[in-house]
């Protein structure tokens, strides 16, 4: 389903970007941007919290506490999204007045009022993953999107471009509502309001909260940068490559944070730990061995492909979507490290992560600005590869447990 999905999901960018002209489709490009402040901004850590602990304390039956912290969770997203309105309409009135000479406001202020409810479905999926239940959080995400997918693109080639943005901006609508099914078992009203409880849990969470808000910057900020000081026609392209990045990336994840998450009912097991993670490299290996078999390949061929799709208008894609999917290369590298580092070692940590990825992000995406637009989403790889040096000097010198 996550390979159908990927497929439609690109099959419906490429489409829509072939057949309008490439200032139109920055408008897309904003909803990313609107979207990610909402996304990353209304984390309040304790989802990552619920990752690192539900599997533990469902094995030791302390499933009242698991539902007081599954339902704050979810309530505090959609309090902080509230809140959020407030700097996402603000950039939402800048761009159409400064990059859309005033025009489009009315889609940009709805993109972030359903931008709330697309904020709550996404902490419910990350709870859904706490239990484990990866195959359930991707089959609902992804079948909900075939399904809607298939119905923007059926508006588009109906009605036009507009008609398929209000389809697009309404979706978390329709993908809210089986997340919310598959969660409710586990959602109480009892000790929701339970301040002490809930301070003394966010405390602990806060180097997960601190840590979303960092992620901004390698997630999200390069987009926000780009809509605010380039032009809209680049902005057209650069989001197309955002979506290869954000599918690619969503492929990568959906490999190996189940295997990973699995992981934490063994806590307390280091023998089983290790062996399974031996297991896991060797996956690793062997994706990035066929990687980079499959290179030459794309390097040959993506110029014919781009000009079959339509797509010559946007610039320098060829460029984007080389450096990206070559990237992912190095994003495989460090994922299994990664996410170890995140469910098994101190709290703290996981933040430095956090900081360290954030600055080497920030530092080559602005120097590659300044040398060459073209080749921006190196940054990518190059925040990669050194993440992946330096968390296997982590797993070197520490202990797994």
């Amino acid at each position: 389903m996550q390979i159908l999905g990927t497929m439609i999901g690109l099959f419906s960018i490429f489409w829509v970007a072939g057949n309008i002209p490439a200032k139109t489709f920055a408008i897309l490009g904003v909803y990313q941007v609107i979207s990610g402040i909402m996304l990353v901004f209304s984390n309040t850590g304790l989802e990552t919290f619920a990752i690192r602990n539900v599997l533990a304390w469902r094995e030791e039956k302390k499933y009242e506490k698991i539902k007081q912290l599954v339902s704050q969770a979810i309530l505090l997203r959609f309090i902080v999204s509230l809140v959020l309105l407030i700097p996402a309409g603000t950039y939402a009135i800048y761009i159409s007045i400064n990059k859309f000479n005033g025009e489009y406001l009315d889609i940009f202020i709805l993109m972030a009022l359903f931008s709330v409810i697309g904020a709550v479905n996404n902490s419910i999926v990350l709870l859904l993953r706490s239990f484990n239940r990866y195959f359930t959080a991707s089959l609902i995400r992804y079948s909900i999107s075939v399904f809607s997918r298939f119905i923007a693109l059926f508006v588009f080639i109906k009605y036009g471009f507009y008609p398929y943005i209000y389809a697009i901006v309404l979706l978390p609508v329709i993908i809210i509502l089986p997340s919310v099914f598959m969660i409710k078992d586990w959602l109480s009203f009892k000790g929701i309001l339970d301040i002490k409880q809930l301070t003394s849990t966010l405390k602990e969470s806060k180097a997960f909260l601190f840590s979303s808000y960092v992620s901004y910057s390698y997630n999200h900020m390069d987009q926000l940068i780009v809509s605010i000081f380039l032009s809209p026609e680049f902005l057209s392209s650069f989001s197309i490559g955002k979506r290869v990045l954000l599918f690619s990336k969503t492929f990568i994840e959906n490999i190996f944070d189940p295997m990973i998450q699995k992981l934490v009912q063994y806590k307390n097991k280091k023998t089983v730990i290790t062996q399974k993670l031996t297991k896991i490299y060797k996956i690793r290996n062997i994706i990035i061995g066929a990687s980079i078999l499959l290179s030459p390949i794309l390097l040959l061929y993506i110029d014919d492909f781009i000009l079959q799709i339509n797509l010559k208008k946007y610039l320098h894609l060829n460029y984007f979507i080389i450096i990206i999917l070559i990237s992912q290369i190095m994003h495989v590298g460090m994922k299994v490290n990664y996410n170890f580092i995140s469910l098994f070692y101190p709290a703290s940590l996981y933040f430095k992560l956090t900081i360290f990825l954030s600055i080497a992000s920030i530092i080559s995406f602005l120097t590659l600005i300044m040398i060459d637009v073209r080749l921006i989403f190196a940054y990518t790889g190059i925040s990669y590869f050194i993440m992946m040096l330096y968390t296997n000097n982590i797993m070197k010198r520490k202990a797994i447990l």
